[in-house]
């Protein structure tokens, strides 16, 4: 039974990168790409629109880092003055 496949993005036979400054990118993508379809015996491919989305992925975790070390450092200084104030409390 032949069933229809819709192409929407360009076929590699190996990875290549757009550009001189994508391989860190291209390497996350067609991993991810890997893990992603490996378990449906499927043929994986990594365009270039998956590149740039994979940077604009990588730019918002790095830009979002700072926001959750801040407040992982906010909860951090809370539970350690409360501790310090249990230890005086308790004269530990």
């Amino acid at each position: 039974m032949d069933f229809s496949v819709e192409a929407n993005g360009v076929w590699l036979d190996a990875p290549k990168q757009p550009d001189g400054t994508s391989c860190g990118v291209l390497c996350i993508a067609q991993t991810y790409a890997m893990l992603k379809y490996n378990f449906r015996l499927t043929s994986v491919a990594t365009t270039g629109g998956e590149i740039s989305i994979t940077r604009l992925r990588i730019m918002w975790v790095i830009l979002m880092q700072l926001d959750v070390t801040t407040a992982s450092n906010k909860r951090a200084k809370a539970v350690e003055a409360t501790g310090l104030k249990l230890f005086k409390a308790f004269k530990i």
